[in-house]
């Protein structure tokens, strides 16, 4: 056979079972689609994870302690049968950092640090502890976090993509009652969107 002949052969078969012929076609190319979709929605999926994980960064402890269920009773164990947290296990998470203090970033660009000596610990009924003065000059607390000696640099960004990088031990350590200082100075209309620590 010749291949005129088996173009020619094909074209007949093709034409004499036109349903039959689309519904292939059509089969054929919802199966391919939906193979390169699910490998694409995968791929997309596990990268996100990925990126979450690594956004956490290798300096986020998660503390959850273990309550009591009334007067004699041992401390709860946490989610299944973990242990939780005892005091010593506190005082080598303090004793590891060597001085912590608390980074707040408020929107227009101001900022702060303050030692954790000044949050004292609060029970049940506790209302909550200011951590900084808020006014118009400030704007809303954009971000708050845990700094020690360890992370060395605050990157911010603004909305309207302004990038400072600054070092963190050159942010003042201020109290809680006190707005802080301008450690970005910011475009008429921006704020701040975002931040991290280094």
């Amino acid at each position: 056979m010749k291949i005129a002949d088996i173009i020619h052969e094909t074209y007949t078969a093709l034409s004499a079972n036109k349903v039959r012929s689309g519904l292939t076609i059509l089969g054929i190319v919802i199966g391919i689609g939906s193979v390169v979709a699910m490998i694409s929605i995968g791929q997309g999926a596990s990268g996100s994870i990925q990126e979450s994980i690594q956004s956490i960064g290798s300096n986020l402890v998660m503390v959850m302690p273990g309550f009591q269920r009334g007067q004699g009773a041992g401390p709860s164990t946490g989610r299944g049968s973990a242990t939780t947290l005892t005091q010593d296990d506190a005082d080598a998470i303090k004793k590891d950092l060597a001085s912590p203090r608390f980074l707040v970033v408020m929107e227009n660009g101001y900022g702060k640090t303050t030692d954790l000596k000044e949050y004292k610990i609060q029970k049940r009924g506790g209302s909550g502890i200011k951590t900084a003065k808020i006014t118009g000059k400030t704007g809303a607390l954009m971000a708050a976090k845990v700094v020690s000696d360890a992370e060395a640099e605050l990157v911010a960004i603004s909305k309207k993509s302004q990038v400072i990088r600054v070092d963190i031990k050159e942010i003042p350590s201020l109290s809680r009652q006190t707005q802080g200082v301008r450690i970005m100075k910011l475009r008429e209309g921006d704020s701040i969107a975002s931040l991290v620590c280094l």
